[in-house]
């Protein structure tokens, strides 16, 4: 009686088995490499990669020390690998590992930027931005605390940049936030709009309060753990829609009433600016409609100077901009002025295949999308980082992890953008155990922890600087 069932049941193991190898020649085809077994790094690779961690700290990891950038060849061919020195190997290598790469190594790829930071060393009264979208990498202001810390300690300003109205899964340090527990964010990916429009902020995100409420406000006060010159702020910009009721907006500050203004009916992107006159302790916001405005962003600036915006979009492989409505995209990047857009993505995209060619095509038409909206901002593509998951012989590299970094090279030099390479620059394959290990990054083995983002920040200000040094060389 069982004698079928058994046949059928080995011809189904058979069957699985034929399929597996099939899938694995499918990898060795695409991958170009014959297969080998993941073995933890010998004992010298360990200590190397030791050493190199070790330096990265030792150079990167003190904020609060003053330390010149390291200095590469203004040569005009243009390849800025600085002199060898017969003791200075390590230091060579570390320029090399984490400086950016250009397209035909042309550093104009970064003119907008480099000219922004010119005019603000050359004392200009103008106010520049950043914008920082990764995943969830940056949450809680990682990495862009330290990069907005140490630009505007060389070129000056202050505040931290675009916030939202609600703070659900960004709880940052740099800030502190009280929500109205009426205010209903609305995600570019997660929570569509009621309406299911597209009219996100630059946020990626929409914030509206439900048809039976009038109002609504969101409070902002100063943080003892964010940089002396990110507590400061001295002027907001609050951009929204009011596409179906007026609007009135009131600004208090420390309880005292120092704008209230009535806004027309619009389907434009609309905006208020509103100088601060005491120094920077609370900040309130209050809305007054009977149908709640689209409310996108407020910006916490200075009148001069340059902030990084902290934007981070949960879960996201880099690949929603385009559902983005483009006229209203386009509408807050020429309010902000962007001089910088960064993009760092690549967690979230599957390590389940050795074929990125449909995340290739994607990406592509995203940096398009953004450089059309602001045609005016550089842009620079930070690849990812090193992520390990767990073996028999303990955490190693995804196998197809530098096949995806070298695609997301690829996607820069095809749009014009820099890039840089995070998975060298924080020592290559098996290097996440090691930072986690050091309190770097956290024990998923891919998200780095406030200690590591800070390093992480730092190495990245270091290699734009250093590249600036060398576009104002070549002038």
């Amino acid at each position: 009686m069982n004698s079928p069932y058994q046949a059928l049941r080995i011809l189904s193991y058979v069957a699985l088995l034929v399929t597996a190898w099939k899938v694995f020649e499918q990898y060795q085809k695409l991958s170009g490499k014959k297969f080998s077994p993941q073995i933890p790094p010998k004992s010298q690779d360990l200590k190397v990669k030791n050493a190199w961690i070790d330096s990265l700290q030792k150079t990167y990891g003190n904020p609060k020390k003053e330390k010149e950038p390291q200095k590469i060849s203004t040569r005009k061919d243009t390849s800025f690998a600085p002199p060898k020195k017969a003791n200075d190997t390590l230091q060579l290598t570390n320029t090399i590992k984490t400086a950016l790469a250009y397209p035909k190594n042309n550093l104009a790829v970064l003119q907008s930027f480099f000219s922004a930071l010119q005019s603000l060393e050359n004392g200009a009264n103008e106010h520049f931005r950043i914008f920082y979208f990764a995943d969830s990498q940056i949450e809680g202001d990682r990495i862009t605390a330290s990069l907005r810390t140490a630009l505007q300690e060389k070129v000056g300003g202050c505040g931290v940049g675009l916030q939202g109205f609600t703070n659900t899964n960004n709880i940052k340090f740099t800030i502190q936030q009280e929500n109205d527990s009426k205010l209903t964010n609305y995600f570019l990916l997660g929570k569509p709009l009621p309406e299911n429009t597209q009219t996100y902020g630059i946020l990626g995100q929409t914030y509206l309060y439900s048809e039976k409420d009038t109002f609504a406000y969101t409070i902002f006060r100063k943080s003892d753990k964010a940089s002396e010159k990110a507590q400061k702020v001295e002027n907001l910009k609050i951009l929204f829609r009011n596409p179906k009721k007026e609007v009135q907006i009131e600004v208090l500050e420390q309880e005292s009433l120092i704008f209230q203004k009535k806004f027309a009916t619009s389907s434009k992107l609309q905006f208020a600016s509103v100088s601060l006159e005491k120094e920077f302790s609370e900040v309130k916001i209050n809305w007054h409609s009977v149908q709640s405005p689209e409310m996108y962003a407020v910006a916490l600036d200075c009148h001069r100077g340059i902030t990084v915006d902290n934007v981070p979009i949960r879960g996201s492989a880099g690949l929603e901009f385009t559902k983005m409505d483009f006229q209203l995209l386009q509408a807050q990047a020429e309010y902000l002025k962007p001089c910088l857009v960064i993009l760092h993505f690549g967690v979230n995209v599957t390590m389940n295949t050795t074929d990125f060619s449909f995340y290739e095509r994607k990406m592509l038409a995203q940096i398009n999308f953004l450089k059309k909206a602001m045609p005016k901002a550089s842009f620079v593509l930070v690849g990812i980082s090193d992520r390990a998951y767990k073996t028999a012989s303990g955490y190693e590299t995804y196998p197809a992890l530098e096949i995806l970094r070298n695609t997301q090279k690829n996607i820069a030099f095809q749009t014009g953008c820099a890039f840089w390479d995070l998975y060298e620059a924080m020592g290559g394959k098996n290097t996440m155990p090691l930072w986690v290990e050091k309190g770097l990054a956290s024990k998923d083995f891919t998200h780095f922890t406030l200690k590591g983002a800070e390093l992480i920040g730092n190495m990245f200000f270091e290699a734009l600087w250093s590249d600036y040094q060398s576009y104002k060389t070549l002038q």
